[in-house]
C-alpha cells in the first residue's frame, strides 16, 4: 500500500498520465492474491446498496477527507477545484469504458454508476495528495489500491475503525466490500 504520494505519482501530470494506465474495472469480480483482506461479492446483485451496511459512512469518510483539504487550504481551492475537475473527467471517461451498464443518467443507488463516479471521487482525492505532497490516509491507499488493480471497494464488509467520528480521517481502513 503506497501511502507517501512520491510513490504514486511524482507530480499531477505524472498521475494524470497514471489515470491512463489503471486497468479500471477489469477485474470486477476476478480473484485476487488479497482476497483474504476483503469479503468479496461477484455481481452487481450482491453490492448491497447505498443505504445498507456501512455505505453512507463508506461515501461520507471521503466527503470528510475532502472537506478537510479545503479548509486547510484555502488560498489553492481553484487549483485543486481545476485539478478535481480533469481528474474527474478522465477517469470517468476511462473507468467507464469498462462498466457497460455505467449510465450517467443514474444516480449512486445504481451500482454500475455509482461504481464509476467512486472511482472518480478517490483518484481526484489521491490526485489532491499527489499536488499537496501529503501522505495519504491508510483507508485512501487502501481503495486506491483496489481500484489501480481492477476492482471496486464497495463499502465496509463489517463495523471501520472510526465509525462515524468525523474528527480523524487517518484511521485503520477495516475490512472492506470489493468487486
Amino acid at each position: 500500500m503506497k501511502r507517501n504520494p512520491a510513490d504514486i505519482a511524482t507530480d499531477t501530470g505524472a498521475y494524470l498520465r497514471l489515470l491512463q494506465t489503471v486497468p479500471w474495472f477489469r477485474n470486477l469480480g476476478k480473484p485476487h492474491a488479497r482476497d483474504c483482506e476483503t469479503v468479496r461479492i461477484n455481481r452487481w446483485e450482491d453490492w448491497p446498496g447505498p443505504e445498507a451496511g456501512y455505505a453512507s459512512w463508506f461515501g461520507r469518510w471521503q466527503s470528510i477527507v475532502r472537506e478537510q483539504i479545503e479548509v486547510s487550504e484555502p488560498a489553492r481551492r481553484s487549483e485543486l477545484d481545476a485539478l478535481w475537475k480533469r481528474i474527474e473527467r478522465l477517469v470517468v471517461e476511462r473507468a467507464a469504458l469498462n462498466v457497460p451498464l455505467y449510465d450517467p443518467h443514474e444516480d449512486t443507488w445504481y451500482g454500475p454508476t455509482a461504481c464509476v463516479w467512486g472511482a472518480a471521487y478517490t483518484a481526484c482525492l489521491v490526485g489532491w495528495h499527489v499536488l499537496l505532497n501529503r501522505q495519504l490516509p491508510e483507508r485512501l491507499a487502501v481503495e486506491w489500491e483496489w481500484f489501480t488493480d481492477g476492482h471496486w471497494p464497495c463499502d465496509y464488509a463489517a463495523e471501520p475503525p472510526g465509525y462515524l467520528d468525523e474528527s480523524t480521517v487517518d484511521l485503520p481502513a477495516g475490512k472492506l466490500l470489493v468487486y
